[in-house]
């Protein structure tokens, strides 16, 4: 009798020792190892008496297959920064041109640049990565070197610091190549090498209940650099009748490239005048001072052109009339100093 309960006793432990193995590792092996008998990325844990398998973290699955998760899908990266997975984690790098951890990146600073002699330098945007810095010479001066620098990834401005050279000054006289008079608003034209600096308000002409005409001329500019910065300007205009004490100035046009037969709607008068006003001498050259901050005298030195008329700003009945461009009179001409 004894002999039968010590072996049902016997058989029932090792019953429960069988059970415990089928499925978890055995009570204890955690301890002695963390991952006995655990696949590749779970743990052994102990519960509840027993030891079972648990993937670990950044990993997924039931504890006998578990799966790498990838954390790049959730972009928990700076925005500025690259995400790559790993197994069971993930690893942050702020991007070329940017500094930081991976998980913060702000963008490399290139530092503060040192205005050259005689000129300026700007940041409008700031000194980190992508931002520019625009060099400017004061007057009389020209810009040799990058005219704009950018901060790149390395933490350094591009190019080198330009230099700002005292200009030469040079003066040129130009004689006029074409002239034309028209009258305003209709666009009349007069085609008679006067250029004419005419008001009648009572009198029409050329269509127009009354008379306003001013005499054009056009100057190649092409001997002067584009680059160039225009320092004063003298138009002279000979002077052949004058009649009433008319008081003159000088308009400027934005037309260019225009002939004698162009028809006068295609030279609009600018609003402003560009030289003081005078009472014309008749026959001798008549000298006006033009004022060069009046109007970016660029587009004409690019395209070659310039287009300056006389004008009687009386509004009574008075009129001066000026030789034009044609070869044998006394043209037009225009003294421009200028510095490059």
């Amino acid at each position: 009798m004894r002999t039968s309960v010590a072996l049902a006793l016997c058989c029932v432990s090792f019953f429960a020792l069988a059970l415990a193995g089928c499925g978890a590792v055995e009570t204890g092996e955690c301890t002695l190892d963390p991952n006995a008998g655990c696949g590749p990325g779970a743990t052994c844990v102990d519960e509840n008496g027993t030891t079972v398998c648990r993937c670990s973290a950044g990993f997924t699955g039931d504890g006998t297959t578990c799966a790498d998760v990838d954390e790049c899908a959730t972009s928990p990266c700076h925005a500025m920064a690259s995400c790559s997975n790993t197994a069971g984690s993930f690893a942050c790098a702020c991007n070329s041109g940017y500094t930081g951890n991976g998980m913060t990146c702000a963008p490399v600073d290139c530092g503060v640049l040192t205005s050259p002699a005689n000129g300026s330098v700007t940041t409008p945007s700031g000194t980190t990565y992508g931002q520019t810095a625009t060099y400017a010479c004061n007057p009389m001066h020209r810009l040799v070197g990058d005219t704009m620098r950018m901060c790149q990834a390395n933490g350094q401005w591009s190019g080198s610091a330009p230099a700002c050279n005292p200009c030469v000054v040079q003066t040129v006289t130009l004689t006029a190549v074409q002239s034309l008079s028209v009258n305003y608003p209709a666009g009349g034209t007069y085609t008679d090498n006067n250029n004419r600096a005419y008001d009648n308000p009572s009198g029409g002409c050329a269509g127009n209940p009354t008379c306003d005409i001013t005499g054009w001329s056009g100057f190649n500019m092409s001997v002067i650099p584009d680059t160039a910065t225009i320092t004063a300007m003298t138009m002279r205009n000979y002077a052949t009748t004058v009649q009433m004490g008319p008081t003159v100035r000088i308009q400027y046009s934005t037309a260019n490239d225009w002939t004698r037969a162009t028809p006068g709607t295609n030279i609009p008068r600018s609003v402003a005048q560009v030289s003081p006003p005078s009472t014309p001498a008749i026959n001798v050259y008549n000298a006006h001072t033009i004022v060069v901050d009046s109007f970016n005298w660029q587009a004409d030195l690019a395209d070659n052109f310039l287009t300056l008329g006389v004008d009687n700003t009386n509004t009574a009945y008075s009129y001066a009339y000026y030789n034009g461009s044609d070869p044998g009179g006394n043209q037009p001409t225009l003294s421009v100093t200028f510095c490059d």
